[in-house]
């Protein structure tokens, strides 16, 4: 009789949940604009590319249209981030670790006013959670399981944000305890294979460096003024070109004008320092 009881408690509590609105929501299955927890990174890329996105090696200068990407490292676990840039100030900066997606913002600044009222029923449309949830003068919710909570609230778990005011539009998906204890991964070979991309990427730049260095080193060969200064291909930050040594105070600017001059194709990292005349002038005589 007591199994019996309890059967009948478990079938209950299952058919309560899945026919309340409040019933438990697999937040994982949740997705915004395509980008849901578990997505992999070729994944994410072609959801950019086959939104007409193209790739820009430099995510610090990523306009309308561009994504780009780089390596990072959360509690000591090498990481992937993705950057990309759409209409209306669209900005988005996607996560990935272990080859999966386990952190998605979507940012949109708005220049006019915007009905937060239109949008709380965009996102409550969404995510599949009732209007009532969400008070008229609320700002933002966190969904976690089937629970709507008012933010802040902790989110130690896999949940979704959204926060919005007249003029901005703010989505997080986390998954929060793979973020953090992301470094418990399986193994490291998880890891290498987390970043396979990225060492793909930086092959990439490291190639297009050594044959644009001859574009700069031409420019600059025989002049003086730039005799201790050295060029060569960088594997900082994606793959760069990297401009060391030291020039006559006053003479870096004209430098890094030659250097724009070429167009680089990747970034430039200047090391490259400034020396009062005499100094100079001391440390290269012949």
């Amino acid at each position: 009789m007591r199994r019996f009881i309890q059967l009948h408690t478990i079938i209950f509590i299952i058919i309560y949940l899945s026919s309340n609105s409040y019933g438990y929501t697999d937040v994982t299955k949740l997705n915004c604009d395509g980008f849901r927890l578990g997505l992999s990174f070729e994944e994410a890329i072609n959801i950019f590319k086959n939104s007409g996105y193209v790739e820009n090696n430099d995510v610090k200068k990523l306009a309308e249209g561009e994504y780009g990407y780089k390596s990072d490292n959360k509690n000591d676990l090498p990481c992937v981030i993705l950057f990309a840039r759409g209409k209306n100030s669209l900005k988005y900066s996607i996560l990935f670790a272990n080859g999966e997606l386990i952190e998605f913002n979507k940012h949109i600044d708005h220049e006019e006013k915007t009905d937060r009222r239109v949008l709380q029923k965009k996102y409550c449309s969404l995510f599949g959670v009732p209007e009532s949830s969400w008070r008229a003068n609320q700002k933002s919710y966190l969904i976690w399981g089937g629970v709507v909570k008012e933010f802040p609230f902790d989110p130690r778990f896999t949940s979704i944000k959204v926060e919005l005011s007249d003029t901005i539009e703010y989505v997080r998906i986390l998954s929060f305890h793979k973020t953090l204890y992301a470094q418990f991964a399986e193994s490291l070979e998880r890891y290498v294979k987390a970043n396979k991309l990225y060492e793909t990427q930086l092959q990439k730049n490291l190639k297009l460096a050594h044959e644009h260095i001859p574009k700069i080193t031409s420019l600059i060969k025989g002049d003086l003024r730039y005799r201790q200064i050295q060029i060569h291909p960088f594997e900082g930050n994606g793959g760069e070109i990297q401009i060391s040594g030291f020039v006559r105070e006053g003479d870096l600017k004209n430098l890094k004008e030659i250097v724009n001059s070429t167009s680089p194709p990747v970034k430039i990292d200047w090391v490259a320092d400034e020396f009062p005349a005499d100094i100079f002038d001391d440390i290269t005589k012949e």
